[in-house]
């Protein structure tokens, strides 16, 4: 799949604060780019299970011709975060130990970009995530079925932004 967007490098403590409170969501596609880099004998079902967690997801509204105005809850996939709300990929140095692969929602966005750019990428994501026309499509809801059922929930979307609003205005503020 070619992303329309290029990748952003920004690892500033602004950008980093992601990391530290919320994990960027997968889109179809990115479970299997990651557990392709996994050696051979790893059972690629329990380190994915173990290493990543269901969220609701964000709400979408659109306009449906024949029932209206429709609200939606498209679920997404998330890396799993540590007890202290840090994502389980953030080494002790403060990097990403699977940045060559990282989640869409790492890779594609940062605090700098301009709302306008923010909302298309965050539209993309959304958009690919609750495709089921796509075999990635199908995989990925059933992924997230999975965790889900096995209790590999985060918390809600809402907490997950405050917490990371809050560190970015810290860091804004020193």
């Amino acid at each position: 799949m070619t992303i329309p967007f290029e990748r952003t490098t920004c690892d500033c403590p602004s950008c980093a604060a992601g990391c530290r409170t919320m994990p960027g969501s997968l889109i179809p596609g990115d479970v299997e780019k990651i557990l392709a880099t996994l050696p051979v004998e790893v059972d690629r079902w329990a380190w994915f299970t173990e290493h990543f967690a269901a969220s609701e997801g964000s709400v979408i509204q659109y306009i449906d011709p024949e029932k209206g105005m429709v609200q939606e809850r498209v679920p997404t996939i998330v890396p799993r975060q540590n007890a202290n709300g840090e994502c389980y990929f953030l080494t002790e140095t403060g990097r990403c130990a699977i940045h060559a692969v990282s989640p869409y929602g790492c890779a594609y966005h940062d605090t700098h970009m301009s709302e306008a750019d923010g909302y298309a990428r965050s539209h993309y994501a959304v958009m690919q995530q609750r495709d089921r026309a796509t075999p990635a499509g199908v995989h990925y809801a059933i992924y997230w079925a999975a965790l889900k059922e096995l209790g590999n929930v985060v918390a809600s979307l809402l907490e997950r932004r405050t917490a990371f609003q809050q560190a970015v205005e810290a860091i804004e503020d020193k």
